[in-house]
């Protein structure tokens, strides 16, 4: 049967997420921060379920802001074309995964080579907090309003280069950014070195029993001296203190992936990560 959830699956909903921490990580964020209730956040979902006589077998989910995201068998028809029903004549500006089953739902989407930006399978990373290899201190602290220019510099950066965002739309993107990092609650840090800023990390979701690693940034002078590999292992240390035990990340560029292997971060498969130049309509005749 294919449904939508309703509030009262928020409990199955995450129990079967979780048998897959590491790959459905937005699923059980945008879950867990907004719920199923309704609500007009970028970030709360609507979730597409497959169910079967054993219960939850498939999940798709589409966001406020058009981030959809596929969690299931790439052969589950009923469930990637489900949700075209379910979401017909809404924008879609990405889809997000592992790699079968986006690539099923692209197909059910019908999303055409020349909407898509980016098409990319990023290597995934997992790392028991426990066995992570200490790279050096560190001090680290939250943004403020007077990190706000540097930090829109730096988003602007970011989405440049790891994002291949255009150079005007990168810009207004960063400035976006850079007001939610020094928002209250903004799980953006930065490592400084005498009292100066000098690279940039986040979690793009954060679970009671994973993190996930994001928007990691060093400015280009300031690269290999392993900055980031200390921001990160501070911002790991800090969250095991609060109970984490894992964590997950993407790696963008073959250096990336040094910093992260360094310290211990373990390579187990890819993410897919597939981004609109405009938003694709669902359903809408090809």
């Amino acid at each position: 049967m294919i449904r939508e959830a309703v509030p009262g699956d928020e409990s199955a909903l995450d129990a079967w997420l979780s048998a897959s921490p590491a790959t459905t990580m937005f699923l059980r964020g945008n879950l867990r921060d907004h719920g199923l209730a309704g609500s007009d956040h970028p970030h709360a979902s609507r979730y597409i379920l497959h169910e079967g006589p054993g219960g939850i077998a498939g999940v798709a989910a589409l966001t406020n802001g058009g981030n959809a995201m596929a969690m299931g068998a790439h052969d589950d028809a009923a469930l990637w074309q489900g949700f075209v029903r379910h979401f017909a004549g809404r924008p879609i500006v990405a889809l997000t995964g592992a790699p079968e089953p986006v690539r099923a739902l692209r197909g059910a989407l019908a999303i055409p080579p020349d909407a898509v930006s980016l098409d990319r399978l990023d290597p995934q990373y997992l790392l028991t907090i426990d066995e992570m290899r200490d790279p050096g201190a560190a001090v680290i602290r939250s943004p403020g309003p007077g990190d706000r220019a540097l930090l829109a510099d730096w988003f602007r950066g970011y989405e440049a280069e790891a994002v291949g965002t255009a150079p005007g739309r990168a810009a207004e993107v960063g400035a976006r950014r850079a007001e939610a990092a020094i928002a209250p609650g903004s799980r953006i840090r930065l490592l400084t070195e005498d009292g100066a800023p000098v690279a940039m990390a986040g979690f793009n979701a954060h679970l009671p029993d994973i993190v996930q690693v994001g928007g990691v940034w060093t400015p280009p002078a300031l690269r290999r001296a392993g900055r980031a590999g200390r921001l990160i292992a501070a911002m790991l240390r800090e969250a095991a203190r609060g109970g984490v035990r894992q964590a997950t990340l993407f790696a963008a560029s073959p250096g990336a992936a040094r910093v992260y292997e360094r310290i211990g971060f373990r390579r187990i498969g890819d993410y897919a990560i597939l981004l609109m130049s405009d938003p694709v309509t669902i359903g809408a005749p090809r």
